[in-house]
């Protein structure tokens, strides 16, 4: 299904034309939902890749990767390719997997990355062509020039586990908003910290509603 040529055209559609402040979710998707620009996952996530902006433009391709939270991201043997700038064209496709601590290059038929070990969350970087002059991002803002966002999530509405990434232009100098568009699935996103006491509250709100009608019964018994 995600292979599907017209699927992956009206989503990249969709998203290279959106204005890079507000990214306009393709169909099937919701808006952005922000976090902490970390993730949880499953033992083995698929990744596709769905646009690299570079390659319409006939500019040497992007990478896209990962890393784990807390690694020195200024060291390249803590980060882990997905897609290398080889990877032409949209519909590539890679499987992470956790416990055997490989990235598999579906369309090529070979391990894209020496092992890892699992180190628990992942957070996802990108680096442009160098052709367009921009340092590497990240999806964690703090780890970016001035702490800039230039990550969208958008989670796809009947899967919970698959997302949009979409790394944004911030310059606003090249001919194109969004730098490129990767699917994956198998993560659940991890809300920044300023975003786990209002799901404090939400959580307490619940149980005292699903707890109050019990105690009501119990007082009017004891009445």
């Amino acid at each position: 299904m995600w292979k599907s040529p017209l699927l992956i055209g009206s989503i990249v559609a969709t998203l290279t034309t959106s204005v890079s402040a507000d990214i306009i979710p393709p169909p099937g998707f919701g808006p952005d939902i922000g976090g902490s620009g970390y993730f949880d996952h499953v033992d083995e996530v698929a990744s596709l890749e769905l646009g690299d902006s570079a390659d319409s433009f006939s500019l040497n391709g992007s990478t896209f990767g990962m890393y784990f939270k807390g690694t020195d991201v200024s060291d390249a043997s803590n980060l882990f390719t997905i897609f290398s700038p080889d990877d032409d064209g949209p519909g590539q496709t890679a499987l992470i997997n956790f416990s055997a601590g490989l990235i598999f290059d579906v369309d090529e038929n070979v391990v894209e990355t020496a092992p890892f070990t699992d180190l628990g969350l992942i957070g996802f970087f990108l680096i442009p062509s160098f052709e367009t002059g921009l340092p590497i991002f990240f999806s964690d803002p703090l780890l970016n020039p001035g702490n800039i966002d230039v990550v969208s999530v958008l989670p796809k509405l009947d899967d919970d586990s698959a997302f949009i990434i979409a790394f944004e232009e911030p310059t606003g100098s090249l001919p194109f908003d969004v730098l490129a568009i990767e699917l994956a699935i198998g993560l659940t996103p991890v809300p920044e910290p300023s975003q786990l006491p209002l799901l404090g509250m939400i959580f307490l709100g619940w149980a005292l509603v699903k707890r109050r009608p019990g105690q009501n019964a119990e007082s009017s018994t004891e009445g």
